[in-house]
């Protein structure tokens, strides 16, 4: 690995400051930027290596809420001591994990999300709670309050309301998908309560060696009721989790700084819930493709109806957008990111600019959430599904509808083009290609949809025989002969 300065952390600390921190050659060092000059301002103090990983291979995860830095982070060279910890904190005591018990076991942080009081770290790590021959990996979330100041004896300056669960993100009677590999924060809509916050993740499976990955939401009321429900208790002599019985209502909560020293000495060895969260519906598996990450959206379509919209990486460079429609999820376009396979650090979405925007060593990467003008037709238009996307009937393009265009064609859940687009439907019309003898001749054939296929039929032959012709996902090829000369006929048949 080369050794220059590789940036883990960049965070927002206020209107005029940002946060930086990097693995500076296997030495971390952080400074505050300016944010309207984009300056060094300078080096912030010597407990960078608390804030951020020495090695650009180790993930780590990091926010900002009111100007305090929380940092889910491993602290040392070797990468072995994890914390989740609170910098820069307003009572000017910073916060961080009790060591007395290992908290975390070889954790992989993906991801955090602060919501009302708390905060809540997603990350994989290797489950102590079971005895097997090979290493579990279980996905975790775990929580902390945004306020936690420790106890006044017992757990000072710790982490009093520390507290971590699994997530499940299985298909039944199988094998669950164990290794959670992103996570995104999807805000609740409009006016609606913070308890309606999804988080969406990407999981992988320990058991798999092939190309399999699937996409779980989980609600946040969801983990709440798990964090506020029975916990297991660590016996620090035989090194072994057993339930913890009876009701103890101080597990998991905030305000506890004032709790006895026997209640928090049982925080500290209560810290795993013996329920998991589990996933809100049945899991996106992909058979044939890995995801790596993932991003969410919420948008209206014409309809009146609000529909979810999902981004989906591939680890080839591939971005899928998904539609969560009533009959099921959809895959309604394929971008090509990048040419070569490349390692993806980051994910961001801008709703407000229309533009997701990817990340990786090399720089970053500005994607539209729609392209609409790349449909042509109305029947294109209809058929993508894009609730992002319609057919103006009277400007005669694929647009996002607005109020300048008041007479719009779509239909997500049926694609009905026979009814969307009356009228608009254009005469197809032969188009002749001429050719020399035993020069190779491409016939395009652009398919309207996603979901869509390709059937090519001949006046010469009943079925296209493979050793004369090539098809391909968007033409059909073949050399130029007194045999393959004729009328060739494309047609574009919708699944579903």
């Amino acid at each position: 690995v080369d050794c220059p300065n590789f940036v883990s952390v960049l965070s927002q600390m206020n209107s005029s400051h940002l946060y930086v921190c990097g693995s500076f050659a296997f030495s971390p060092h952080d400074a505050f930027i300016d944010a309207e000059s984009f300056s060094l301002v300078g080096l912030v103090d010597a407990k960078a290596k608390l804030r951020c990983p020495f090695s650009p291979l180790q993930r780590n995860s990091a926010l900002t809420v009111d100007g305090e830095l929380f940092t889910a982070s491993t602290t040392d060279f070797r990468g072995e001591r994890a914390q989740i910890s609170r910098h820069f904190s307003r009572g000017g005591q910073d916060v961080s994990q009790d060591t007395s018990i290992a908290l975390l076991q070889e954790p992989a942080f993906v991801g955090s999300a602060a919501v009302d009081r708390k905060l809540f770290f997603f990350f994989t790590e290797v489950g102590k709670e079971f005895s097997f021959v090979d290493e579990l990996r279980i996905a975790r979330v775990a929580q902390v309050c945004k306020d936690d100041v420790g106890g006044q004896r017992t757990l000072q300056n710790k982490w009093t309301s520390f507290a971590k669960a699994p997530l499940l993100c299985q298909v039944p009677k199988q094998l669950p998908f164990n290794v959670l590999q992103h996570i995104f924060t999807l805000p609740p809509p409009e006016g609606a309560s913070s308890s309606e916050t999804l988080f969406y993740g990407v999981f992988t499976s320990q058991w798999s060696s092939g190309a399999e990955s699937a996409v779980c939401v989980f609600k946040l009321q969801d983990v709440q009721a798990v964090f506020n429900g029975s916990y297991r208790t660590f016996d620090t002599q035989t090194h072994l989790w057993s339930p913890l019985l009876g009701k103890h209502s101080h597990l998991g909560q905030c305000g506890l700084d004032s709790a006895t020293d026997s209640e928090l000495s049982q925080v500290k060895k209560s810290f795993l819930t013996s329920g998991s969260v589990k996933s809100a519906g049945a899991p996106l598996v992909s058979s044939d493709q890995r995801y790596s990450r993932v991003a969410a959206m919420r948008t209206k379509a014409l309809n009146g109806k609000q529909y979810t919209v999902l981004f989906l990486l591939t680890e080839s460079g591939f971005l899928h957008k998904v539609v969560l429609l009533a009959g099921g999820p959809r895959v309604i376009e394929e971008i090509q990111v990048f040419t070569q396979p490349q390692i993806v650090k980051s994910i961001v979405l801008s709703s407000s600019k229309g533009v997701l925007y990817v990340g990786t060593s090399e720089g970053v990467t500005g994607v539209p959430v729609s392209r609409c003008s790349v449909h042509s037709s109305c029947s294109q238009c209809v058929l993508a599904r894009d609730p992002q996307c319609g057919w103006s009937r009277t400007g005669s393009v694929c647009t996002a509808p607005d109020a300048n265009h008041p007479h719009m064609a779509q239909d997500l859940e049926d694609g009905n083009v026979k009814e969307q687009c009356q009228g608009q439907t254009k005469a197809i019309r032969d188009t002749e290609v001429f050719a020399p003898v035993n020069e190779v001749v491409i016939l395009p054939c652009v398919k309207p949809s996603q979901a869509s296929s390709l059937t090519w039929t001949s006046s010469r032959f009943t079925n296209l025989p493979h050793i004369h012709f090539l098809r391909s996902a968007d033409a059909l090829s073949f050399i130029a002969t007194a045999d393959t000369f004729g009328k060739y006929r494309c047609e574009a048949r919708e699944a579903g």
